[in-house]
């Protein structure tokens, strides 16, 4: 799974964290992460705040593609049969 804030927020004019972060109203630190994809989780305030800011649902703001390697092997098997 992996963030695609960083290419919404160019498509709504934000050309950097600096300005996502005063644009959402979020802690700079965050908004780096967030940019850089780097981030390891989000929580709900801040994931609600990006939404409203750009108008999107949250499902908008990640790329998903399963990956059955993050189950455990039993799991994992069961995933790709």
């Amino acid at each position: 799974m992996e963030l695609t804030i960083k290419e919404v927020a160019e498509k709504a004019g934000i050309a950097n964290a600096r300005q996502l972060a005063a644009r959402a109203g979020i802690h700079l630190n965050s908004a780096y992460g967030l940019w850089n994809a780097t981030a390891t989780r989000i929580d709900l305030a801040t994931l609600e705040k990006l939404c409203t800011l750009f108008g999107v649902v949250p499902g908008q703001l990640f790329r998903f593609e399963a990956d059955p390697s993050v189950l455990p092997d039993g799991e994992a098997k069961r995933a790709v049969e």
